[in-house]
């Protein structure tokens, strides 16, 4: 039987000797032996070459381990004795008679259940709140990896003006000179051939500009 100390030890032990005083009365008896198969019981598995018993825990539904054993008979004592306690007249126990208990003492048998039981839940309720609390972590550690690798927006870049080579392309009798002088509102850029006028004309060539055959005339 595994190690165990404390609420543990005492059900265990429980167990233990109320299962070898039935086997013992069985003997005395002449009863043949109980099945030695864990297929036999009511809340008895194999467990690592041994017997595992567990049962529902009426509370809430969970599993409540009662604990590993030598035998099948064993750990089917174990389901009796806890199912007895905490499911009362609902109980469906392997033997139909309880197994003597130490001292004949029925309510301290009970209070070793039910102790026995508040214990299994508390350690249920801090693997719950266990799991939370690490689940909570990872939700925040994702969260902020997830904010690190927001793209910062970058403003598009504004649109280039034409170089001076380009525009004399587009109007060779263009002075270079002129635009170069020409202040940053003029709009030059409706003075070449085919552009829209603001008023929205187009003109298929330059205006006449100033003529340079003038002067000193």
């Amino acid at each position: 039987m595994a190690a165990a100390d404390g609420v543990q030890a005492e059900f265990f032990q429980l167990v233990k000797e109320s299962a070898a005083a039935a086997k013992a009365e069985r003997e005395a008896a002449g009863h043949p032996p109980h099945p030695a198969d864990a297929a036999s019981y009511r809340g008895v598995r194999r467990h690592y070459g041994k017997y595992g018993a567990e049962m529902r825990d009426p509370l809430d539904s969970e599993r409540a381990w009662l604990g590993t054993y030598a035998t099948a008979e064993e750990a089917a004592y174990a389901y009796d004795i806890a199912a007895r306690v905490m499911q009362g007249k609902k109980a469906r126990p392997n033997f139909p008679i309880a197994p003597p208990v130490p001292g004949d003492d029925d309510d301290a048998v009970a209070d070793i259940v039910v102790r026995y039981f508040a214990e299994l839940r508390h350690a249920r309720l801090e693997q719950a709140e266990k799991r939370a609390a690490q689940q909570a972590a990872a939700g925040a550690a994702a969260a902020a990896a997830a904010a690190a690798n927001v793209p910062v927006p970058v403003p598009a870049p504004a649109a280039p003006e034409a170089p001076p080579a380009q525009i004399h392309q587009l109007a060779p009798d263009l002075d270079l000179f002129q635009w170069h002088q020409a202040p940053v509102s003029s709009a030059w850029w409706w003075e070449l051939p085919g552009a829209a006028a603001p008023g929205g004309e187009y003109f298929d060539e330059l205006p006449p500009g100033p003529s340079t055959a003038d002067d000193g005339n």
